[in-house]
């Protein structure tokens, strides 16, 4: 600052801090594309699938202005001669269900793909998978761990709740520690008694963690309907694709299809136990994740 003496004949300058906190955001854009591309019915442009439902759920919801992409079908005529302006209804179309994210935090989740570490990727899907189950009606919640409990949301319906996850994830970033898998479903058992949909987010490297993730998930079922999202690395299916490996080559194609046979098997033996699973590509988990969510619904697993 530069101030000046009462007189005006000298003047000196102050120095003092200012300490701001700005708060850096996750580009949200993904998610106006969708609901552009929801309400035009061109959803598959992002891969989301459309999902036959079993059975139907016609409970009306409300009244509200029509919009140019509405269906005629769905005019009410007397609204509409009461207010003097095309009036259109909607109609629930499943009851409210919880969703809860498990985020790992750990060492699992540094490895990068596309230029963003896979908690990067997976906090992206967790925030788009949030935006569709909360315009479905559905409560969503978030507990985000490593060696300790990071951040916990309780679930909860409406759009507010973005703002809620929003805040709780734009900070987060993957940390050098073993993750604590036993403390994070001990935390969800005794914050969320009532059934949901919880989605574990990680990446398997070695036994120790595969018998974890495995052994807890399998816990789950029954209580809650578990779905295990697991990361693949792109170093390890790129070391099997050359068709006629030789030397150093050979060796390193071997390693790499003895892990991936481990690991689909630790899949198969999980998914026969009742756990759902997705095995995915980090950059491309975002569309697989919502259509499995579209189909626990369309199927009423919940």
């Amino acid at each position: 600052m530069r101030a000046r003496s009462r007189l005006g004949f000298w003047q000196r300058f102050l120095e003092y801090p200012a300490i701001t906190a700005i708060h850096v955001y996750p580009d949200m854009k993904q998610l106006s594309q969708y609901a552009l591309l929801a309400r035009t019915n061109r959803l598959s442009l992002l891969g989301v699938r459309h999902t036959r439902r079993i059975g139907q759920d016609n409970e009306f919801e409300r009244l509200r202005d029509y919009s140019i992409d509405d269906n005629y079908k769905h005019i009410n005529w007397r609204a509409t001669a009461r207010r003097s302006k095309l009036t259109v209804q909607d109609y629930q179309t499943n009851q409210s269900q919880r969703l809860i994210f498990l985020m790992d935090c750990g060492r699992m989740m540094t490895n990068e793909a596309a230029g963003l570490s896979l908690l990067d990727h997976a906090l992206n899907a967790m925030l788009m998978l949030s935006y569709v189950a909360l315009r479905q009606g559905d409560s969503v919640g978030l507990v985000s761990f490593s060696d300790e409990i990071h951040s916990y949301i309780p679930p909860r319906g409406g759009m507010g709740q973005m703002n809620r996850l929003l805040h709780a994830s734009f900070d987060r970033f993957p940390r050098l520690v073993e993750s604590r898998y036993d403390q994070a479903f001990r935390y969800l058992a005794s914050h969320c008694r009532k059934r949901s949909l919880v989605v574990l987010v990680t990446n398997l490297i070695d036994e120790v963690n595969a018998n974890q993730v495995h052994r807890y998930l399998t816990n789950l079922v029954g209580r809650h309907l578990p779905l295990g999202v697991l990361l693949r690395d792109h170093r390890l299916f790129e070391a099997v694709e050359p068709e006629h490996p030789s030397g150093p080559q050979l060796w390193r194609a071997a390693a790499a299809a003895e892990i991936l046979i481990w690991r689909h098997q630790i899949l198969s033996d999980m998914q026969s136990k009742g756990v759902l699973a997705l095995d995915v590509f980090p950059e491309h988990m975002t569309a697989p994740l919502v259509n499995r969510y579209l189909e626990v619904k369309a199927r009423h697993l919940l």
